[in-house]
């Protein structure tokens, strides 16, 4: 990892590089109440590992999770895997930040990952814009609003958990909403 945090709190990182990285660019573990402003975490990690090649990584690693953190304005593009993986993590808070051209996804929530609310976000050319991957994740209580995904080749977002996830509020590359069969005419990225 270019930067990595264990059971640590309180911290503020701004405008930070942590680019071409064997693994991931900023990893967190275990780690609350973290501020990150106008951070760059690009062109990370390997493709093939799942663990790796992720921009901005937020993991449980044997703890409750890195829980409460808040992202603004960073950017997360050309991964090998995701722009963001949140892994067993609630509470956080994403706003303003780019993932685009990333492997597999630009934000991956799994094992748990619960009440974080991602609000104008612009997720572009990956394969999944937002990817909720896991069983044990209550879409319901994720807040995804004003989010812009476009050109994402296989979903804008794709829900594996429980619930439905209100995604109403966000813009899909059309003013006709997603490609979906409930939504008839939608012409955006599905």
């Amino acid at each position: 990892s270019g930067i990595e945090m264990q059971n640590t709190n309180g911290n503020t990182f701004t405008n930070n590089t942590a680019n071409s990285n064997g693994s991931q660019g900023f990893r967190l573990a275990n780690s609350k109440g973290n501020t990150f402003t106008g951070n760059t975490a690009n062109s990370n990690g390997v493709m093939g590992n799942s663990s790796g090649g992720v921009g901005l990584f937020l993991v449980v690693a044997g703890g409750t999770g890195s829980n409460n953190n808040t992202f603004t304005k960073n950017t997360a593009n050309s991964n090998a895997n995701h722009g963001m993986r949140i892994d067993g993590s609630t509470g956080n808070t994403l706003t303003g930040n780019t993932f685009s051209s990333n492997g597999a996804d630009g934000i991956k929530l799994k094992s748990g990952s619960i009440n974080n609310t991602l609000r104008n976000n612009t997720l572009s050319l990956n394969a999944m814009g937002i990817e909720i991957g896991t069983s044990d994740i209550d879409a319901t209580s994720l807040t995804t609003i004003n989010n812009k995904l476009t050109g994402n080749t296989a979903y804008g977002i794709s829900n594996s958990g429980t619930g439905i996830l209100n995604a109403s509020q966000n813009y899909f590359g059309s003013n006709t909403g997603p490609t979906y069969p409930s939504n008839t005419g939608g012409t955006g990225n599905t």
